[in-house]
């Protein structure tokens, strides 16, 4: 057990403590180290925040800051791959700003995500859903199939390029381009500067053709968009493309995923929502606390400041462990335990205070679609290799390589909706 072993003084982020069982580390420093000292990939000694009191002052905190250009030796793009000149248009969006600017580019792009336009969308992802169910019983009934590949990539790839617009053919080109920028696999990281580049181009041009030609979508509303004499330049209208595509795409890819795994490994738990289906939209939230797809996150300290008499130097970078604090036995009891009738939507997964996720509501939306459109379809569906055989991502953004299983499923009828964006 995690409590009757030494960890090192110093935790390194690539160490299998932080991604093998890392739960038990996590429980670990909530006892022993709600302030922890981490070195970074860079090979930076960093301190790391746990513990869900604190989590939730650094995110709400305005001596905590996103924005990376202001401190010039710290440079979020270089590790991330970025070509050089090119960080502007990855790097400009509202996860790494601080207020004015980013209230600015939230005031303009919120209303692509208003509460309305999100609920509007719930018919068709449920057409989206019932297509890529139908295509599960034909591939899985008998053989396994990929779940990950064939379903928890699919729904978001295809309704965010829906949402901007992206035409059918280019959907599993623009969904490789993200998977690759996003991973922190070695064997990929030769790839990302044509994945940037690739990915800048593309909705340069589709930015461009939306100017002269606007159309029904979100990216048309986002370039048409004005405060005023305000509006998003190009490099913010790719910068925000890529924010939706991680925040919209990857993130609800793994919630998904996750959510599929969770019901396999807790049957009572998934008997349980079948019965009670107004239940899924607080299991979702559940999964979300319980697995966050987004493990760690980031801040720089803009003025200095202490945690428990340490004292963190203004400049500094801070890592605050999302999961650590959603299992933080002070703010959920029986933190360790999965259940889906908690009733707790107090998690931080989508962080808090200005820079909560604007996608959030459109992420759960899709969850609760998709895991009860599986529940209902599948009430058989089970795991078609052993549970120590499934491969989780070696990086903070969470989630499964693969999800292979059998669905045991009925044939799809003829009247089974099926939409014709999903493939």
């Amino acid at each position: 057990m995690m409590a009757a072993r030494q960890l090192p003084e110093v935790l390194d982020v690539q160490d299998d403590l932080f991604h093998v069982g890392q739960y038990e580390t996590y429980r670990h420093l909530l006892r022993e180290r709600p302030l922890a000292k981490v070195r970074f990939y860079d090979g930076r000694e960093l301190w790391m925040v746990n513990r869900y009191e604190d989590v939730q002052f650094v995110l709400r905190d305005g001596r905590f800051s996103n924005d990376p250009t202001k401190f010039a030796d710290l440079s979020f793009a270089v590790t991330a791959g970025v070509p050089d000149g090119m960080e502007d248009y990855f790097y400009r969006n509202m996860l790494r700003l601080d207020p004015p600017d980013h209230t600015r580019l939230r005031k303009l792009v919120s209303r692509g995500f208003t509460p309305r336009r999100i609920a509007e969308l719930r018919p068709r992802i449920k057409e989206i859903v019932d297509d890529l169910l139908c295509g599960l019983e034909e591939k899985g009934s008998s053989q396994p199939v990929d779940l990950m590949a064939e379903f928890a990539y699919r729904l978001p790839v295809a309704v965010i390029c829906e949402l901007l617009g992206i035409p059918k053919e280019d959907h599993d080109r623009f969904r490789d381009w993200t998977a690759i920028v996003v991973s922190n696999d070695p064997e990929v990281q030769e790839l990302k500067p044509d994945s940037y580049r690739g990915l800048m181009n593309f909705v340069l041009e589709l930015i461009h053709e939306r100017f002269h030609h606007p159309g029904n979508d979100l990216l048309s509303a986002l370039v048409q968009m004005r405060d005023n004499e305000d509006r998003l330049d190009d490099a913010e209208l790719v910068s925000m493309v890529f924010l939706l595509l991680v925040a919209g795409v990857e993130t609800t890819v793994n919630l998904i995923g996750t959510g599929a795994y969770l019901m396999l490994t807790h049957p009572e738990q998934a008997d349980f929502l079948r019965g009670k289906p107004d239940y899924m939209a607080g299991a979702v939230d559940e999964m979300l606390r319980y697995f966050a797809p987004v493990e760690i996150t980031t801040r720089y300290v803009a003025e200095e400041v202490s945690f428990g008499g340490t004292v963190v130097p203004a400049g500094s970078l801070i890592l605050i462990n999302l999961s650590a604090a959603n299992r933080d036995p002070e703010r959920f009891p029986q933190a360790d335990t999965f259940d889906v009738a908690r009733g707790d939507s107090g998690h931080l997964t989508f962080g808090s205070g200005v820079h909560f996720c604007l996608g959030a509501a459109l992420a759960r939306l899709e969850g609760e679609i998709a895991l009860d459109g599986l529940l209902r379809r599948f009430p058989e569906l089970s795991m078609a290799v052993p549970e120590s055989e499934l491969r989780w991502r070696r990086a903070f953004l969470r989630g499964l390589d693969e999800l292979p299983v059998r669905t045991h499923g009925p044939a799809c009828t003829t009247d089974t909706p099926t939409g014709s964006h999903a493939q």
